[in-house]
């Protein structure tokens, strides 16, 4: 009774390199894909951020994934964006506040014409159409000026929103009294 032993291998060596390496490949493949995808949706989605605070919103964030450079870069953004913002918050309401307060010069202005008309009456004919003439130039200047505040007002309010909205008290007699103050 003899036991025949084969000396051939059941499975080729050729066949065993051929599905090894097809296999690794398919596996290293699936991984550079995996992590190419990861890589190109963070970096779409942070371009995605971009795009809208190149539009305007300066309120966008993009949220860190990961410690690697696109994290840093996410950081980066985002603090980059936040100090627009404040910058640009800033910019509003200093503009609001400042066209508010040019108003009142220009009132004062009004008014110092108005009392010098009044003086002018006493000059003769001539002076008081000269003065008349420069008068209503300087008015019609100063009526340019205002309308130019008045739309920066309201495009600073829109913009601030509620930030120059707030309601304070003021003491009626004490601002007239100061207003007073300024004429005889």
């Amino acid at each position: 009774y003899h036991s025949k032993i084969s000396s051939k291998p059941a499975v080729s060596p050729a066949f065993n390199l051929i599905s090894g390496t097809l296999l690794l490949l398919i596996i290293m493949s699936a991984m550079l894909w995996f992590i190419t995808r990861t890589m190109t949706w963070r970096i779409n989605q942070l371009s995605q951020q971009i795009s809208l605070l190149g539009a305007g919103d300066f309120s966008v964030r993009v949220t860190p994934v990961g410690n690697d450079e696109i994290a840093t870069l996410a950081n980066g953004f985002n603090q980059t964006a936040e100090r627009i913002e404040t910058l640009m918050n800033a910019n509003k309401l200093l503009l609001a506040h400042a066209s508010h307060e040019i108003r009142t010069p220009i009132t004062r202005i009004r008014l110092q014409i108005e009392m010098m008309g009044m003086l002018a009456n006493q000059l003769d004919e001539k002076a008081q159409e000269k003065f008349h003439s420069r008068a209503t130039a300087v008015n019609r200047d100063l009526t340019g000026l205002n309308d130019l505040v008045e739309s920066i007002l309201l495009v600073s309010r829109m913009d601030a929103g509620h930030a120059i909205e707030k309601m304070a008290d003021i003491d009626l007699y004490e601002l007239v009294n100061s207003e007073v103050q300024h004429y005889r």
